[in-house]
């Protein structure tokens, strides 16, 4: 699970949501150089989309995609931001994933539905499902939600801050093959980002969602630095 540090740690500047430091790196005559150049969250969104765009990916399902990078680079997680949209362009120029696919939801139960994504990005799947989802879950308490046939599921904290930030409690899974051992074990067991989930506490507000196994974890070396 992922968790951004509280926005007031992000920038100094006064647009501290909309602006962040971005470091790259380059070698050049055998030696790796630095440098930093300031983005706003709109430029990366724009160019984001416009990449897509431009490898054959519909407006639609590059807008959506482009929301879990923005939102990752946001929380400074780096690795589900910028760094994936060269293997996504490369994907979608290579045929990898249906570029004008659209997601189709079928209703299962009264707290359960199916999301057929046709080959498509997970987060697109979700946006087809979500108002379906959630009129589920206030009218029965809880609900469902299964997608299938995705090439990509991205972060799994993008979904259920989304939820979290509609007042209920989100748990979001993904099944693959075994990469890593659970917390304290030593036999692989799950697939990499496998379990996320989010509520929002009553001392927290939609701008500030915490990721509770990562808090967990942050308590626990803070206390082993002590």
């Amino acid at each position: 699970m992922i968790r951004r540090p509280p926005r007031s740690t992000l920038s100094s500047s006064s647009a501290a949501s909309d602006v962040y430091k971005r470091q790259y790196q380059r070698r050049v005559r055998g030696r790796v150089v630095l440098w930093t150049m300031r983005v706003s969250l709109g430029q990366i969104r724009t160019s984001v989309v416009a990449a897509l765009q431009c490898s054959g990916l519909n407006h639609s399902s590059s807008k959506a995609v482009a929301e879990v990078v923005v939102s990752a680079e946001r929380d400074h997680c780096h690795s589900h931001g910028l760094f994936r949209v060269p293997g996504y362009c490369e994907c979608l120029l290579r045929g990898y994933y249906d570029t004008q696919a659209t997601p189709t939801v079928r209703d299962t139960a009264p707290a359960a539905l199916h999301v057929d994504a046709a080959g498509c990005f997970a987060p697109v799947a979700f946006l087809q499902a979500w108002p379906t989802l959630e009129r589920k879950a206030r009218t029965n308490g809880v609900a469902i939600a299964s997608i299938s046939n995705n090439r990509h599921f991205s972060a799994l904290w993008y979904e259920c801050e989304m939820i979290a930030r509609s007042g209920l409690v989100a748990i979001s899974m993904v099944n693959s093959r075994a990469f890593v051992h659970h917390w304290g074990g030593t036999s692989k067991v799950y697939g990499t980002n496998p379990v996320s989930y989010t509520h929002l506490r009553a001392h927290e507000t939609p701008e500030h969602l915490v990721c509770r196994l990562l808090l967990e974890k942050k308590k626990k070396n803070n206390k082993d630095i002590k």
